[in-house]
């Protein structure tokens, strides 16, 4: 038997994965995968020919919405009582008020689970006629921790900012429905073939048919329902009329660069009239003209993409009351002063600041002033073609920090004098404990700007969000690489919560996802956290301390590891527990050591 070609329109990349790798061992079976929103799913279905697949794979919303545009046939990736428990279980870690938001395969599911193991969560089931935006306004307004929901409702409320996770479709769910897919498609194959023989007689003489009732309704056509084919749809609506008066037709219609010959005639089939219409084109020669001017974009202002993983998780990271700050500065008209440790998402903050923001959304460009040269600031204030005279456009000054004082005394200077902050957006950002020079530099600029001051916490001083921050986190993870992790043991949680972030969320993030990729279990355990973390650690000792204290090696092993304690132990103000701690070793091995 011919094998079964199976279209797989997967909407995260981790499904893909999923589905790829159940039908790699599989000979019966020939699969083709893309990846995308429902918006691309629809673009790749109407532009395939009904010969290239036999059947179309798909779950969710996604597989139901898909069903008003094509006639292949569609199977839905069934949602599984454990990818259900799945996703409950991670919300029973990190979140108290729960709610599951997704169509009734979803809902229903959740309903037997929620019985059964007596789980408070509350339940949205949505359709096709739902009116999400108020659904979700509603649930916004209910201040759920989390919601738990399908890809559909999961794009709506991270629109919104909501706390989501993804229902994702564990292995289980995949080999049910590819199972489904071969069967459907051996049912569906002499039907198809009988088609098929219909299809080349009522083509042999024409490139396409089409068939309409009496009244005018379109029963079967040949030519594929897509965007380049609409123009041939719509003229044929339109003259269907006219075709019902006379029992044979032609005619001729012009259309672009082409010229449609019609013909056709009226057929009784049981007791019914229809009618049946034969086209053929040809194509005319193109007449040559005058081609306009392009008009171009004279504006150099580029976008910088926001599909920053920080960006997406903001609401997680910061406080409620931080993130209603960030928007009434963001409606503010006057100038923004970002502080915050390294890795605290201070990029991710400046671009949601630009996103919120109701004017001066022309553009963004950042000036890292660590980087730009003496020239270059030059050019800044004397070429014409300078940013500094564009407006409605938000100019972040990234770095002011490492900024020399007459640089930023120069350019306040000069919004003092035009008024520039008026018509633009000013944004500055400076990295905590750079010394003096760097604090004398904030406080100008605070002092001469009357801008609104945002200090971003590190992540030390919000432990207690982690494992909200990392239910978010695994989700997005599950949905890149197709792993079923649920999240990690408690004792692995309290090690996270425990450590000494130097590099706060961005270190986070980069830890966690390095755990997901080598872990094969449901949970990541301590162990494997515990490794991580000292490596970690001993990383960070050869990059910071060690660097700001070089070491003598020319002396005995015992010296060495006497300086480096040193070295470390200055580093924590002579706090020897948070020393141990660093360096992975008790307090009584570092007494003996420093003895």
């Amino acid at each position: 038997m011919d094998k079964v070609k199976i279209l797989a329109i997967a909407p995260y990349e981790g499904l893909a994965s999923i589905i790829t790798k159940a039908t790699q061992a599989r000979e019966d079976i020939t699969l083709t995968v893309r990846v995308g929103d429902l918006e691309a799913a629809i673009h790749t279905v109407e532009n395939i020919s009904w010969d290239q697949y036999d059947v179309l794979l798909s779950r969710g919303g996604t597989a139901k919405m898909l069903k008003h545009h094509i006639d292949l046939p569609i199977v839905e990736i069934p949602v599984s009582v454990y990818d259900v428990l799945r996703a409950l279980k991670t919300a029973e870690l990190y979140a108290k008020k729960v709610a599951v938001v997704g169509y009734d395969s979803i809902t229903e599911c959740s309903s037997h689970l929620k019985n059964m193991l007596q789980y408070s969560i509350d339940l949205y089931t949505i359709n096709e006629t739902s009116n999400l935006k108020q659904l979700f306004n509603q649930l916004k307004k209910k201040d759920y921790d989390l919601l738990l929901c399908d890809m559909v409702s999961y794009q709506y409320a991270r629109k919104l900012g909501l706390n989501a996770l993804l229902i994702t479709s564990g292995e289980e769910s995949i080999l049910i429905a590819l199972e489904e897919c071969i069967r459907i498609t051996r049912a569906y194959r002499t039907t198809k073939a009988q088609r098929d023989l219909l299809l080349h007689y009522l083509t042999e003489d024409c490139h396409e048919a089409f068939i309409y009732s009496y009244t005018g309704d379109l029963e079967f056509t040949t030519m594929a329902q897509s965007k380049q084919n609409l123009l041939v749809f719509n003229t044929l609506q339109n003259k269907i009329d006219s075709y019902r008066s006379v029992p044979f037709v032609f005619d001729e219609i012009t259309l672009d660069d082409r010229s449609l010959l019609i013909r056709g005639q009226h057929v009784q089939i049981s007791g019914q009239t229809h009618i049946v219409l034969y086209l053929n084109f040809e194509v005319r020669a193109p007449i040559i003209g005058v081609q306009e001017n392009l008009l171009l974009d004279d504006n150099p202002i580029e976008k910088k993409s926001l599909n920053d993983t920080l960006f997406q998780m903001l609401r997680t990271i910061y406080s409620r009351e931080l993130i209603e700050t960030m928007d009434s500065y963001a409606n503010s008209a006057y100038p923004i002063l970002i502080s915050g440790q390294s890795g605290c998402g201070m990029e991710a903050v400046v671009h949601y600041i630009y996103e919120s923001t109701i004017e001066n959304k022309k553009g963004i460009v950042t000036f890292d002033c660590h980087q730009i040269k003496e020239k270059k600031w030059d050019y800044l204030f004397n070429n014409s073609n300078s940013a500094l005279l564009h407006s409605g456009i938000t100019l972040y000054f990234k770095n002011v920090d490492q900024a020399r004082p007459s640089q930023i005394m120069k350019l306040i200077d000069f919004m003092e004098q035009s008024s520039f902050s008026k018509y633009n957006r000013i944004i500055f950002s400076s990295t905590m404990d750079q010394g003096e020079s760097a604090e004398e530099i904030c406080d100008y600029i605070k002092n001469h700007t009357s801008c609104c001051f945002l200090a971003l916490p590190p992540l030390n001083a919000s432990r207690d969000r982690i494992p909200a921050i990392l239910s978010v986190y695994m989700n997005n993870l599950t949905m890149e690489t197709g792993k079923q992790i649920i999240g990690f043991t408690p004792e692995a949680m309290e090690a996270l919560q425990k450590f000494n972030w130097t590099d706060n969320y961005s270190q986070l993030l980069r830890i966690v996802r390095s755990l997901a990729i080598v872990t094969n279990k449901a949970y990541i355990d301590v162990q494997n956290v515990q490794s991580s973390l000292n490596m970690e650690k001993s990383n960070h000792l050869s990059s910071s301390a060690l660097s700001n204290h070089p070491l003598d090696i020319n002396q005995t092993l015992d010296k060495i590891n006497f300086d480096i304690i040193q070295c470390v132990l200055n580093e924590e103000n002579g706090n020897q527990s948070k020393t141990a701690e660093r360096l992975g070793i008790s307090r009584t091995t570092l007494w003996r050591l420093l003895k």
